[in-house]
């Protein structure tokens, strides 16, 4: 019985930190986010509290989910699917499909103190905006 007792610990020890470790490849960009901040042209624009409940997800197969919430009849939730996929360390493409046509967004983005923050890479002519996004999930 003793020497089951000196297998059995460093088998549930092993267990036990494999159970808590980390898994390291996971993109910090998955996950829920939640809108907190936009800018327009440099300028804050001030955010309802209705828009505010807005979420982006973006899932680990290349979809993103965002739910957004518009001050219309109260405030109403309108559920978009988009895809997404990273460039480099700092730019993402975002891509929506609407009546047959496909567009495509770029970004820049950066993450930090579960803060996301998401910069539209325009077209010459384009107004600026960033996105400020804590994460939720």
């Amino acid at each position: 019985m003793n020497t089951y007792k000196h297998l059995l610990f460093p088998i549930l020890f092993t267990l036990l930190i494999l159970s808590c470790s980390k898994d390291d490849d996971t993109d910090p960009l998955i996950g829920v986010w939640q809108v907190e901040q936009l800018i327009e042209n440099n300028v804050e624009s001030a955010l309802s509290d209705c828009f505010k409940k807005t979420t982006i997800e973006f899932k680990s197969d290349g979809t993103l989910v965002s739910i957004n919430f518009i001050d219309e009849d109260g405030c109403r939730s309108e559920t978009v699917n988009l895809t997404w996929n990273k460039i480099n360390n700092n730019t993402l493409h975002i891509t929506y499909v609407e009546d047959g046509d496909t567009d495509v967004e770029k970004y820049t983005y950066s993450i930090s103190n579960g803060k996301l923050t998401l910069d539209e890479i325009l077209d010459a002519g384009g107004t600026p905006y960033k996105l400020v996004l804590k994460k939720i999930k």
